[in-house]
């Protein structure tokens, strides 16, 4: 997506690699692995998932 917009912006053919990346604290991000950056924190807050199931029908209000 990022070579894209780079050339309809007219900046030329740039080329994009997705590697990981060094923060300004020195931790490593890597978007490959999200969730090992989030391990890395010292503050955590516990979560959860779901699954959110959407129903394309519209329902009448009463």
């Amino acid at each position: 997506m990022f070579s894209t917009a780079a050339r309809e912006l007219g900046l030329g053919d740039i080329s994009y690699t997705r590697s990981a990346i060094q923060l300004f604290d020195g931790t490593v991000f890597n978007a490959d692995d999200p969730i090992a950056y989030l391990n890395s924190l010292a503050i955590k807050q516990d979560f959860s998932v779901a699954e959110v199931v959407l129903d394309s029908r519209s329902t009448a209000a009463a």
